[in-house]
């Protein structure tokens, strides 16, 4: 089954101390190292698309502006498409 999560941001290095602090109001943010040695963040998993687009909201409400919707499926990304699909097929 799928599950979603917003990426908050993608950074090469250490992240702006204003923009650390908006993740820990966020809280239960996951910190991922790329093979590239990038640092991408985000927030915990949902299991369903609505719960992940209201988390979603709230997110850009905090000045996050570029963060995005992700989904995936045992650990390996998928289109939001693919998601809706084997949600409806599961459902």
């Amino acid at each position: 089954e799928p599950v979603f999560r917003i990426q908050l941001g993608r950074f090469s290095d250490m992240i702006p101390v204003d923009i650390f602090e908006m993740f820990i109001t966020l809280g239960d943010v996951e910190q991922v190292i790329e093979g590239d040695g990038t640092y991408r963040y985000f927030t915990t998993s949902y299991d369903n698309e609505a719960e992940a687009r209201t988390r979603l909201e709230i997110v850009k409400d905090l000045g996050i502006s570029d963060a995005f919707m992700t989904a995936e499926v045992n650990g390996d990304k998928i289109s939001i498409a693919e998601a809706r699909e084997i949600t409806n097929t599961i459902h």
